[in-house]
């Protein structure tokens, strides 16, 4: 198949039309939840600490803290400036490029990535200009694998929960996010976008000079496979990227699914932060670690739990256990569970126990698992018993009075697969996430219950955010592929016994 850049562009804006789905920021506010408290105390005192500012580290080396969801850096050279990531949205890098600036006006001579996950290379444009394609881009070997399985017919729904676990789509204040648990919740000023991809790979570890700059590009991995650390030993000086060094409990594994993400590999990375004694560590989530000690402390107990979760859910699993019992029985040592910078205000620890499991042994934990119901067909069995839905909205209302609100969420949840429509119950299930979101330490959390509020009220439109992003994607993309894209979008089943064929032309006419 030949195909032209117009005929790409216009199988493109095709394919938009029927696969892509964006979002309007929610300028309403929620409604206030059913307790007085509307945020978690710990939580506010957590993101009070996340005030954008350019944070001179070391002699020659400065962190973007807190402009965005994402910390970047940048390492100053003989005539020039090094850019070591570049956050998310362009609008909040350009903020803290201006700011940067301040500091030093020299050029840009050479960019690295840590990884390719869109919130550390979104940003660069605002830094670089998409023109300049002179300067050296470093990126870690196999730099294009998530971008590659990223652009899937699942792409929507893998950025649907990236969004809303962020809090994208909330304003910001005791109404809505009050930031992610590792930082603030990012705002979409601008397109993201790789306007810059690598053009030097480094797939082992590699000492470079860049203008003066020794630095050693350390592979090992971290939430990707694919990462490089970027060490200065000169200034004893550590960029982890994703490395999960957030000081908060590590996100070995996410709610959202990420496929190749395995903690076990994890543990040996922190090792090698450790052989390398950094005096600072700019992350790519999450304070500053400013000091030796600090350093030593939280790269120390972010290993210790990791393997401590890597071991015990490994016991479980081969004793028989299941997910539900593992999270019933599971307890940190006491030194883990009660370490500051160990809390769950990122992800909860169910979560990564579910997932872990899910990992190991797929749906199966125990024999009923082969002959469970689905959840509708359980409700339509158990609510009868319970005494109707009216009597199981009743036992959700008590349960909310009696703060718990977990439990009236899943109550309202089985009225709602009995009867979708009933009146009251999907409010009162709103209530409970409300009261959720409340109560939660986890920024995670309070975002998914108030985002999932504001989509079934909606006040969420997904055919506007992630447009012009996916857009400029596509248009990478040939016919071929984006015809293959759209299958997912039709119902297979209503063509059932039909033998048919489809000639698709695509042209200026």
């Amino acid at each position: 198949m030949q195909t032209t850049r117009s005929s790409m562009t216009k199988t493109a804006a095709l394919y938009w039309a029927l696969l892509l789905l964006p979002i309007f920021i929610v300028t309403a506010p929620l409604a206030s939840a059913q307790t007085e408290q509307r945020v978690n105390p710990d939580l506010l005192k957590i993101h009070e600490h996340y005030k954008p500012a350019i944070v001179q580290v070391s002699p020659r080396v400065y962190a973007a803290f807190a402009f965005d969801y994402s910390n970047f850096g940048v390492i100053e050279g003989d005539t020039g400036v090094i850019v070591v990531d570049s956050g998310w949205f362009p609008g909040a890098t350009e903020r803290a490029w201006q700011a940067f600036r301040e500091k030093s006006s020299k050029p840009v001579v050479a960019v690295i990535y840590t990884h390719l996950h869109p919130d550390h290379f979104g940003g660069l444009q605002a830094i670089l200009p998409k023109d300049v394609k002179d300067v050296p881009v470093y990126g870690p070997e196999g730099w294009d694998a998530w971008l590659e399985e990223s652009f899937s017919s699942l792409r929507p729904e893998m950025f649907r929960r990236i969004y809303k676990q962020m809090g994208i789509v909330l304003p910001y204040g005791e109404d809505g996010t009050v930031g992610n648990g590792i930082g603030p919740s990012p705002r979409p000023e601008g397109t993201p976008a790789l306007t810059h991809p690598p053009t030097a790979v480094v797939g082992s570890t590699t000492s470079v000079t860049i203008d003066g700059v020794e630095l050693v590009l350390v592979a090992t991995p971290g939430d990707l496979e694919e990462t490089l650390l970027v060490w200065v030993p000169e200034d004893e000086t550590l960029f982890t990227g994703d490395l999960p060094l957030h000081t908060t409990f590590p996100a070995m594994e996410t709610a959202r699914f990420e496929a190749g993400r395995d903690p076990r590999r994890l543990v040996d990375s922190y090792n090698e932060v450790l052989s390398l004694a950094p005096a600072q560590i700019i992350p790519g989530h999450g304070r500053l670690l400013i000091g030796d000690d600090d350093v030593a402390e939280v790269v120390t107990a972010n290993r210790d739990v990791t393997e401590f979760m890597v071991d015990q859910i490994d016991r479980m699993f081969v004793r028989g256990l299941s997910a539900d019992e593992a999270i019933d029985w599971l307890r940190l040592p006491g030194s883990l569970a009660a370490h500051p910078d160990l809390q769950p205000h990122y992800h909860r620890v169910e979560w990564m126990v579910k997932t872990m499991y899910m990992k190991r042994g797929g749906f199966v934990d125990d024999a009923m698992d082969y002959i469970t119901l689905t959840e509708r067909q359980e409700a339509l069995r158990l609510v009868p018993l319970l005494g109707g839905t009216d009597a199981v909205l009743l036992a959700a209302s008590d349960a909310l009075e009696a703060d718990d609100p977990r439990w009236a969420a899943r109550l309202a949840t089985y009225a709602l697969a009995v009867e979708p429509g009933k009146e009251g119950a999907r409010e009162l299930r709103q209530q409970a996430f409300k009261q959720i979101a409340a109560t939660t330490i986890s920024g995670n959390e309070r975002n998914y219950m108030l985002s999932t509020i504001a989509e079934e009220n909606g006040r969420i439109d997904w055919k506007s955010l992630f447009a012009n992003g996916d857009y400029e994607r596509l248009k990478t993309r040939s016919d071929e592929e984006l015809l293959l894209l759209m299958k997912s979008r039709f119902r297979a089943e209503a063509a059932d016994g039909m033998d048919f064929a489809v000639q698709v032309q695509i042209g200026d006419a």
